[in-house]
């Protein structure tokens, strides 16, 4: 905990001396080499996607799910249980509940720190603020935060720790590298990744497995990466494992896929399966897997997700719920608990106050359908964008799924709600755009893959359908009328997508553009007050033919 700071300091310290320690990273195996024909088992936990749930949280009406503390006590359940255990984390750690946001991912990373993780990566999420923000989180790790493909334009060098680390496991070594997916030049904060190299991930996947395998000299290479499992091998983590030999398991993130099993993948060159392994997302699950190493060759890998306090609530036919657990249940470690619940009674303090709106339902985004459907939850955020600039009668609002991240629940709304919904520090833009580039922004539209982030939600006023099987966006109107390619559109938006995020380059070209340095989640939290009531309803603005899943 050597940089704990202030307050962190003494709540860690206290803990320690009430509770004892947490867990300790893995260090290299102090056991002697294995001899010839015997076996050495390494045990591999790994996380991907937690996007800031350091503490436990509700999920559909069911409360205390997951949380670092617990996931603690299994890791150290596991390192009990084997003598080799690496402890991994894929990428985006940062973005998502308000107790890291307010704090820019510092619960996550102390978890992680009290926890003994041993690595992690960068993620897309990591560049969600500007580089001072990465330099102190890299600072405040105890662990190595790695990518071997994520370099400063300005300096030439790497942005994170390293590109890969060696451990030493009853005399096999271990290469663990990392990977970041090049999409964060899309998807990622043009403002914050302007000045940031995402190199080819083959290329530098190829290079960094020579240096493992020829300099370092190891005899198992691991690819820790955060590039997505998507069908074929075009993109993503299938495609590293298909053009890229050497590599014995891929520990991926990005795509927040929930596996029962290894994703197996062919080497083109070699021949050999390579597996792939997720673990969904926000800590639900902590993926658990054991590779067997014999004669410095693996020749097994067994995995299996574990799930992490998971509960299911069941409405009895008097109106009461019960709450039963699911799966296997995990004391928190003390330790952690006291040490990261600080962050909460914090953020709690300020955002705990009702916003003075209530929801008699849930807006719900379950399976992340704002990506890829009209919703209410996205009509709401559209029409606030809409909203704000009400004195300069923009045409219409738009934002994207991908912005909004949570379910609005039923209740008496707090600002805390809102800021699990729209986590991102964006301000409202306004910019005007002539219809032949508006026509562009509604072709870029069905380019986009269901499930993408990318995935338009508009406002009031705006009608069109998108047909996947023609391949077309049609029947566009905007306020009752077609688009004039000539005339001038008013579009209120985030500062994101203002400035191209997602691949929206289009809306970079507009004439006029307006930063209004309103906060997003402050003009929503407005526009709901001024609603006082509300509940879902469907908007009818859009319709989707077909699918085009990612």
């Amino acid at each position: 905990m050597k940089k704990l700071r202030g307050a962190t300091v003494i709540i860690a310290l206290f803990a320690l001396l009430a509770f004892g320690c947490a867990t300790a990273p893995s260090a290299n195996s102090s056991s002697p080499a294995a001899k010839p024909g015997q076996e050495v088992k390494i045990a591999i936990l790994h996380l991907n996607d937690v996007h800031g749930h350091a503490l436990p949280y509700s999920d559909h009406n069911v409360s205390d799910i997951s949380g670092l503390a617990a996931i603690t006590t299994l890791v150290g359940q596991t390192r009990a249980e084997y003598e080799n255990t690496l402890v991994v984390d894929a990428g985006d750690y940062d973005t998502g509940m308000p107790e890291s946001d307010f704090f820019k991912a510092e619960p996550m990373i102390v978890g992680y720190n009290l926890m003994g993780l041993d690595v992690g990566i960068l993620g897309n999420h990591e560049f969600d603020n500007d580089q001072t923000v990465l330099a102190k989180q890299l600072e405040l790790a105890d662990y190595p935060i790695i990518s071997a493909n994520v370099y400063s334009k300005t300096t030439g060098k790497l942005l994170a720790d390293g590109a890969y680390i060696t451990k030493e496991y009853q005399g096999v070594k271990v290469g663990i590298f990392g990977l970041t997916t090049q999409e964060t030049i899309t998807i990622g904060t043009p403002a914050y990744v302007k000045d940031v190299e995402f190199r080819d991930e083959v290329q530098t996947a190829l290079d960094t497995v020579k240096v493992l395998k020829e300099k370092e000299h190891c005899d198992v290479v691991i690819a820790v990466t955060h590039l997505g499992l998507y069908e074929g091998t075009a993109s993503g983590s299938r495609r590293i494992a298909a053009k890229v030999p050497g590599i014995d398991l891929i520990i991926d993130g990005h795509t927040h896929t929930k596996l029962d099993a290894p994703v197996m993948q062919k080497n083109e060159t070699s021949g050999k399966d390579v597996p792939i392994v997720q673990s969904w997302q926000w800590g639900l699950y902590v993926g658990k897997g054991v590779l067997t190493i014999k004669d410095k060759k693996v020749v097994g890998f067994d995995w299996t997700p574990v799930s992490i306090n998971d509960k299911k609530a069941v409405k009895n036919a008097d109106g009461t719920t019960t709450v039963t657990p699911v799966g296997p249940q995990f004391e928190e470690n003390p330790i952690v608990h006291q040490t990261l619940i600080e962050y909460q009674y914090k953020v709690n303090q300020i955002l705990s106050s009702p916003i003075g709106c209530v929801a008699t339902q849930a807006f719900l985004n379950t399976d992340k359908a704002a990506r890829k459907a009209e919703t209410p939850l996205g009509d709401l955020v559209a029409d606030a964008f809409k909203w704000t600039f009400r004195d300069q009668n923009p045409d219409f609002g738009f934002v994207c799924g991908g912005t909004i991240r949570t379910d609005l629940p039923a209740k008496d709304l707090t600002m805390k709600d809102v800021y699990a919904v729209l986590p991102f520090d964006n301000t409202m833009y306004l910019v005007t755009l002539k219809g032949s580039e508006v026509q562009a922004m509604f072709d870029y539209f069905v380019t986009i893959k269901q499930g993408n982030g990318a995935f338009p939600q508009v406002s009031d006023g705006v009608k069109f359908t998108l047909n996947y099987d023609t391949k077309k966006c049609e029947n566009i109107t905007i306020n009752g009328k077609p688009i004039e390619a000539g005339k001038d559109y008013v579009i209120a938006t985030d500062s994101y997508h203002a400035t191209g995020g997602d691949g929206y380059l289009m809306l970079k070209n507009a004439s006029k553009a307006f930063d209004s340095s309103i906060w997003m989640r402050d003009t929503f939290v407005e526009y709901l007050k001024t609603l006082k009531t509300i509940a879902p309803k469907d908007g009818n603005r859009f319709t989707v033919v077909g699918s085009n899943p990612l």
